[in-house]
């Protein structure tokens, strides 16, 4: 499949901040280091190993930034989970 990326991957199933929410993440991605590479097993197994962003095959690790930060619709920005679990809490 040309052209497909794990960036690309991620849009559909996170598609709730739209385009704009999606390169913000892969901006912050890449701010805050978080890279991941696929990992091929037997046959069609695999899985995502964090990585350094100069390895070979390395993509932004989005599934690790959306595990980390939710996005704010109020204030328009990613906000660690941990920000989201204290404001539940009150």
């Amino acid at each position: 499949m040309a052209g497909y990326t794990f960036e690309n991957s991620a849009a559909g199933a996170r598609g709730a901040t739209g385009a704009s929410g999606l390169a913000s993440a892969v901006e912050k991605c890449r701010e805050l280091g978080y890279y991941a590479k696929i990992i091929f097993l037997h046959g069609t197994d695999y899985y995502w190993q964090p990585c350094r962003a100069d390895d070979t095959g390395a993509s932004v690790d989005l599934e690790r930034f959306y595990r980390d930060f939710k996005w704010d619709p109020i204030n328009k920005q990613w906000e660690p989970v941990i920000k989201w679990i204290k404001k539940m809490a009150i």
